[in-house]
């Protein structure tokens, strides 16, 4: 996180993303709200939030097709 931007890759290695296994989604928790940012088979599983004012990170999660709900 640097300022408002909030910058999240799945994996320490990149999770892959083909057709048979991929993150579909990434959602960011806040104290204000959630933000998800869709993915599809071909993409990076990296996504960018920008945050508001006085906003802050509470949680954030992956969903993979395979293998179900991560915390990040």
């Amino acid at each position: 996180m640097e300022g408002s931007h909030v910058h999240v890759v799945v994996g320490q290695t990149k999770h892959p993303m083909l057709e048979e296994h991929f993150i579909e989604w990434i959602t960011l928790n806040t104290n204000q709200g959630i933000y998800r940012k869709q993915l599809n088979p071909g993409q990076e599983p990296v996504v960018d939030f920008c945050l508001c004012d006085g906003e802050q990170v509470e949680e954030v999660y992956a969903y993979c097709n395979l293998n179900g709900l991560w915390k990040c």
